[in-house]
């Protein structure tokens, strides 16, 4: 039996590959712990957006994404966050982000057709949840 391999990324780990490639992101921290919050949104901008790392999709609408106006909120909503299981999986890392105002979501990803063996770009003009 053959064994599939997949390489799943915790968005926190693209952010920092495209960092690498000079591709702007926006400016965040990794915790583990949420008395660590109010040092880390130190450095950042508010408002903030609060998510939760978990190698699962559709994490804004398994409430695993909060948006926080202030440090103290944000050290609140990764509390809770921190807390929480995402479709069964415990929340272990949250990445506090500066929130950025957007004009209009777009997607890319790739992805393996198993039939021909090859990589697949998908692209959409229409992005974010509903994708």
């Amino acid at each position: 039996m053959r064994h599939k391999r997949f390489l799943k990324l915790y968005e926190y780990e693209a952010k920092n590959i495209l960092k690498r490639y000079a591709l702007p992101v926006p400016q965040g921290a990794l915790i583990t712990n949420a008395n660590r919050a109010v040092e880390a949104v130190a450095k950042l901008k508010s408002p903030f957006a609060v998510k939760v790392q978990v190698l699962v999709a559709g994490r804004g609408k398994a409430g695993g994404i909060l948006f926080a106006a202030s440090a103290e909120a944000a050290e609140k909503a990764a509390k809770k966050l921190l807390k929480t299981n995402v479709k069964g999986i415990p929340v272990k890392k949250v990445l506090i982000e500066e929130k950025q105002s957007i004009k209009k979501e777009l997607y890319r990803g790739v992805t393996i057709d198993r039939f021909s063996r090859n990589y697949v770009l998908v692209a959409s003009a229409a992005g974010g949840m509903e994708i």
